[in-house]
């Protein structure tokens, strides 16, 4: 089934989620006695996809910051790269969470 997925196009990562996800109601199957042994308990999991983060070199930001400065998103564009907030962080603020005299930006929630 693993490999049906992964030959469908989902990433490693979505595979590895339906795992976790059967194997946790495979888990309460057991529990309540529907099941006398949780099946995903005999295959092997799939492994994560791991994922290495690439930093942006000082011209690839400077060009990001120029094309995003016209553009009406371009101050979030500037705020998550010289943050390093992310994408929900960034889009859950609100204006009682900046502090421009002290220069202050306090991140108290997220959206998903």
């Amino acid at each position: 089934m693993y490999d049906a997925l992964l030959s469908s196009r989902l990433s490693p990562t979505t595979v590895v989620q339906v795992h976790r996800l059967l194997h946790r109601l495979f888990r309460d199957a057991v529990r309540w006695g529907d099941l006398g042994v949780n099946p995903a308990d005999l295959v092997t999991a799939p492994r994560p996809a791991r994922f290495e983060a690439r930093a942006l070199s000082i011209g690839e930001a400077r060009r990001l910051l120029a094309a995003a400065g016209s553009d009406p998103w371009g101050p979030l564009y500037a705020l998550a790269l010289c943050s390093g907030l992310r994408r929900g962080e960034i889009l859950a603020l609100r204006w009682t969470d900046i502090d421009l005299d002290r220069g202050f930006l306090a991140v108290r929630r997220t959206v998903s």
